[in-house]
């Protein structure tokens, strides 16, 4: 919340706050899911993000963004 709260600059959202939404859109359902997706796809966008995405979060956007906008 601190990030939002901030600013919510893309730039500097730190790895907790893209662990914790890992975690929301795990859970997430139909609009809100779609809404989490189009956030990492900005995210994906900003190398340090990206690199921390991809490298910690692979499983995650196969099975949850990947699946999900596949459907």
């Amino acid at each position: 919340m601190s990030w939002i709260e901030n600013g919510f600059n893309l730039e500097a959202m730190p790895k907790q706050a893209i662990d914790e939404l890992c975690a929301l859109a795990a859970v997430a359902e139909d609009k809100n899911k779609i809404a989490v997706c189009d956030l990492f796809r900005l995210l994906v966008l900003k190398d340090s993000q990206c690199e921390y995405i991809i490298t910690q979060h692979w499983s995650f956007i196969q099975t949850t963004i990947i699946e999900f906008l596949q459907k």
